[in-house]
């Protein structure tokens, strides 16, 4: 089998390109075996057994909410604008990455005018290879308490989804980044949060850390200008909620 991609956004923009291939792929297949069309909920045990596994062999390990999500939102027939989604798995997956996966997705309420105070996702232009962080990670052995917080504030956010709980989530999260040394060490990037942290605008990494994108809650104008103060040349806005 030969697939051709088409039309995508650069893998160094780390907006989920890999699991979006991943849901594509299962969906295609799932479609040779099903008659009637796919509904997410009706996805049985065989299909997300397959998912899983083929992220193993892609990364190595992981929590499976990307391409779960991905699949979700391929299978709406419509949606209101904006959409976000809370991720729960309801099977058993090991720290070996053996056992159950059973995804359980569903559409977050939040309001448009609530959501375009999120701020911006910053492109670094560092390319991060999941697997290798993930195994790095994993050599380094960070405890459950790394793990621990990172489904803790995401459970936070999910009981409150609103600007003012995001900004405290996002403080508390980069301060776990940096004390666990996710965050590249370039000079732009260190000078770039350096700002960012001294204007009291929080910041966080996005996926596995070490490179892709930056999320910032602040305005396009704001980032705009410490991008100018700071001559951060390799840094960009790829994306501002305010735009939705």
């Amino acid at each position: 089998l030969v697939a051709e991609i088409i039309e995508a956004y650069s893998p160094a923009y780390g907006f989920g390109s890999s699991s979006a291939i991943q849901a594509a792929f299962h969906l295609f297949f799932q479609s040779l075996v099903s008659t009637k069309k796919t509904q997410f909920a009706e996805l049985d045990s065989e299909f997300w057994k397959g998912v899983y596994h083929t992220l193993k062999l892609l990364q190595g390990r992981g929590s499976g909410y990307d391409v779960a999500t991905q699949i979700f939102g391929a299978l709406l027939d419509h949606f209101e604008e904006p959409l976000l989604v809370s991720f729960k798995d309801q099977g058993r997956i090991s720290e070996s990455g053996n056992g159950m996966f059973s995804p359980q997705v569903s559409g977050l309420s939040i309001s448009c005018d609530e959501l375009k105070k999120f701020g911006c996702f910053i492109e670094t232009g560092i390319q991060s290879d999941t697997r290798s962080v993930l195994n790095n990670n994993r050599t380094r052995d960070l405890g459950g308490y790394f793990f621990d917080s990172q489904k803790n504030f995401a459970d936070a956010f999910i009981a409150d989804p609103q600007h003012a709980t995001a900004v405290e989530l996002c403080r508390a999260s980069s301060q776990l980044a940096l004390q666990y040394g996710l965050l590249p060490e370039t000079p732009e990037l260190i000078r770039f949060t350096n700002v960012c942290t001294a204007l009291k605008y929080p910041w966080k990494t996005m996926g596995a850390g070490f490179g892709d994108c930056l999320w910032v809650m602040a305005s396009r104008e704001e980032v705009s200008e410490i991008l100018r103060d700071s001559a951060s040349s390799d840094l960009n806005i790829r994306f501002a909620f305010e735009d939705v």
